[in-house]
């Protein structure tokens, strides 16, 4: 396999233009969001634009925004949206999701994201630096976009470090948007929460939470991992 080319069993991503290379939380967050049907979704920070692509393959009718701020990243995302089997349902907008929500009035049953987390990080290269950090997209510009555009039945999800997730938490109360499902991602079982993928909606109702384990052990995928990401995986990558 390429090193910047990498393989799903309906499409494929190249990421050579990308400083953030596709990880195991993208991953996890496109097999994880369980929408009702959703026409129309928006991929806020799209990168490579692979939740897009899995989003495309889940929901077949779906038409998708994907904004994405580093022009190098959105013309990566461009090219793998071409080169895939649903390239007339997903548009690639270059630009801040501040632009694009004062451009656009649509809103959207289904918002995602895989934001940045880090503050103040640094990197030795600009546009790596960049999509780590939430300079260029802070929590709160991430939440305004969604409650500006966010349909009143539909749902937001996101992933991030269990710390950030419980900062976004309180934050999400401030715009009106209430915890539906919170899945706590640990890397082995008995192990410590590294990742929480959180489901948010305008409407209150019945707060579901459960935990997921990536591995049962040191080198083997855990079974519920296993059939979660069965439709996308190719093959399963080595554990590093």
């Amino acid at each position: 396999m390429e090193k910047n080319t990498f393989y799903f069993k309906k499409f494929k991503v190249e990421q050579g233009q990308c400083a953030m290379k596709i990880g195991t939380d993208s991953i996890l967050l496109g097999a994880l969001v369980n929408s009702n049907s959703p026409k129309r979704i928006l991929d806020i920070g799209t990168g490579t634009g692979v939740l897009s692509l899995m989003m495309a393959q889940k929901y077949r009718i779906a038409s998708i925004d994907a904004v994405e701020i580093n022009p190098q990243c959105a013309q990566q995302a461009k090219e793998n949206v071409a080169a895939c089997p649903w390239a007339n349902r997903i548009s690639i907008h270059a630009q801040a999701i501040q632009e694009f929500i004062q451009e656009e009035n649509y809103s959207y049953d289904l918002i995602l994201s895989n934001p940045p987390y880090f503050i103040g990080s640094q990197s030795p290269e600009k546009q790596r630096s960049q999509a780590r950090n939430q300079e260029s997209l802070s929590l709160r510009i991430l939440l305004e976009s969604v409650r500006k555009r966010l349909d009143q039945t539909g749902e937001f999800w996101v992933i991030l470090p269990y710390d950030q997730g419980q900062i976004l938490l309180e934050y999400a109360i401030e715009f009106h948007l209430f915890p539906r499902k919170e899945i706590a991602i640990k890397s082995i079982k008995g192990g410590k929460v590294i990742r929480t993928v959180w489901c948010f909606t305008f409407n209150p109702s019945a707060f579901q939470k459960r935990e997921l384990s990536i591995y049962d052990d040191e080198s083997k995928y855990s079974s519920e991992y296993k059939k979660m990401t069965e439709a996308f995986y190719l093959f399963f990558p080595e554990k590093k």
